[in-house]
């Protein structure tokens, strides 16, 4: 009797495990496209993004480097 319930066990566990994976396999399949122009046209965007968050910043802290310098290269050929 004993040897009944672990086969019964054993095949209910193989089906789970065969469900499981066969889900797995479809969700991935899923996520998986060949066709990836949606993601590729997001990692573009972040990308600008990216660098126009870059160049902000750099321009705010740069500013008043830059336009003193071009104060000083007024002023000297104001002079001249």
């Amino acid at each position: 009797m004993q040897c009944l319930r672990c086969r019964h066990q054993i095949s209910v566990e193989r089906r789970y495990r065969e469900g499981m994976l066969q889900f797995i396999s479809t969700l991935l399949a899923r996520f998986h496209r060949e066709d990836e122009e949606g993601q590729t046209l997001v990692e573009y965007g972040l990308l600008l993004a990216l660098i126009a968050i870059i160049v902000i910043v750099a321009l705010i802290f740069l500013g008043p480097i830059v336009s003193e310098i071009f104060q000083n290269v007024g002023e000297n050929l104001e002079g001249t």
